[in-house]
């Protein structure tokens, strides 16, 4: 088999380091796919936020995935760790003539383009992936507020990801779509690649399942809204099935007010803080159903997850979350009223064939398009594309110019003088022509420059 390129870079966000997917079930849901990646090139690294004693074992996850972890070992602040990472990414890579750089997630980007750069700098040709599963954008709007720190951060990370990469992976068909309009993307550049599921998920039948228990995904925010989810929970208690009782799995800010109108509502409530990756398949091999009430998600993984152990599913969310959960037959898709998804419930509760079709329908259509064949077979399409495009540039913008906006708007003076220093550098050494009359235009206009007062957004 011809290898795509001579190395595969897997890139990291901050907030999702290499341990923390292993706890949460995320390596292991990646892990086939990874692993069948690793086979298409020469050899693959990953580059993740782990620090301290957890880069040890960032190292250890990596090698069981065939790969070269670099890690935070020296347990640096997230800026530092990037520019570090992207100078040993290059070292490692020594002698590769092609490489592949993929943004796991969009909010990955700067990592991703710090280490493009290095690579490029070096003299590899590299390609750049980023995934945009869903819209973190969305979401934190949704939760924190359009003029938000985390609703601008994440829109920033997204534009650079968007506009910087070679193909961007959507996770679906709408989030495509989106992601087109929203930066002016070339249709050829953006690719539909699906999220994986686990292969070998057991499927549970209803008999086997216990017949009151609901379940419900968290974190407890707001754009969850499992106040929903509880009211309907009361709602049915009343009405048609009064032993009902409901778990949902992983806390948040809104856990305590949760619990109280539980208690208020006489609705029997677990929340299990921080699940396991085993307790979390545990619950949805036992629930009797799956209730999700999240509003501003498209791509959701715990939908997913539970199609592919064949878990029915009701949902109260937006038209275009989970399309492959079609009303009536691979789930039940209902208004965001406690009335209405309590009489989907109770219908369901009160009858396991119903529970059964519905979930085996679920799990066909989860393994059709969601299988770790299927989704590396569509990766490998789009890594080839990238190569392709990618080898079609003469040139392409500075990762340290592009950076310098908002990636390095949080430095102290030295480390920000010297940061704009490489960009203004970089571009010198792009300028065809008089260098030195550029560089003396960029002093006047420093020279001439006022500061304005900082503009801080909302928390």
């Amino acid at each position: 088999m011809d290898h795509i390129s001579d190395a595969l870079v897997l890139v990291l966000d901050e907030g999702s380091p290499l341990v923390h997917l292993d706890r949460n079930g995320t390596l292991e849901q990646h892990r086939s796919l990874w692993t069948a990646m690793g086979r298409q090139h020469g050899r693959m690294v990953i580059v993740s936020h782990d620090r301290g004693d957890e880069a040890q074992k960032a190292v250890e996850l990596a090698k069981g995935l065939g790969a070269e972890c670099v890690c935070d070992d020296r347990g640096t602040l997230a800026h530092e760790h990037q520019d570090r990472a992207a100078g040993k990414v290059a070292e490692l890579l020594k002698g590769c003539k092609t490489a592949v750089v993929q943004a796991v997630g969009l909010m990955a980007a700067p990592t991703a383009l710090s280490v493009t750069g290095a690579l490029t700098q070096a003299g590899v040709k590299t390609a750049l992936l980023a995934e945009g599963a869903d819209l973190w954008s969305r979401q934190s709007i949704c939760e924190f507020g359009p003029t938000s720190r985390a609703a601008l951060e994440a829109a920033y990370r997204e534009q650079l990801a968007c506009t910087s990469a070679h193909v961007v992976l959507a996770g679906c068909g709408p989030v495509a779509d989106d992601l087109v309009w929203r930066f002016n993307l070339p249709a050829e550049r953006v690719r539909v690649v699906p999220m994986p599921v686990l292969a070998d998920t057991c499927r549970a039948h209803a008999e086997q399942r216990d017949d009151d228990l609901i379940l419900a995904f968290g974190p407890a925010t707001k754009r969850a809204r499992l106040n929903l989810a509880i009211d309907a929970v009361a709602y049915l208690r009343k009405t048609d099935y009064p032993k009902a009782k409901l778990r949902i799995l992983m806390a948040g800010p809104e856990a305590a007010m949760l619990k109280a109108q539980a208690e208020e509502l006489e609705v029997p409530l677990e929340i299990v803080a921080s699940p396991t990756a085993e307790e979390a398949n545990l619950a949805l091999h036992q629930c009797a159903l799956m209730v999700y009430t999240a509003t501003s998600e498209t791509n959701p993984p715990a939908v997913f997850e539970a199609m592919a152990t064949g878990t029915p599913l009701v949902l109260a969310v937006d038209p275009l979350c989970a399309l492959e959960v079609v009303h009536g037959v691979s789930g039940l898709r209902m208004p965001a009223e406690a009335e209405a998804l309590a009489r989907a419930l109770g219908g369901l509760l009160m009858d396991a064939p119903w529970r059964d079709a519905l979930g085996n329908a679920a799990r066909e259509r989860a393994y059709l398009s969601h299988s770790s064949l299927v989704v590396a077979e569509a990766m490998a399409k789009a890594q080839r594309a990238a190569i392709e495009i990618a080898g079609q540039q003469t040139h392409t913008a500075s990762p340290a110019l592009i950076l310098a906006g908002e990636g390095l708007a949080e430095l102290g003076p030295q480390d920000g003088a010297k940061a704009w220093t490489r960009a203004i550098g970089d571009y010198l050494s792009r300028v065809e022509g008089d260098q030195e009359a550029h560089l003396a235009a960029i002093t006047q206009a420093l020279a001439s420059m006022e500061v304005r007062p900082r503009q801080i957004p909302a928390a």
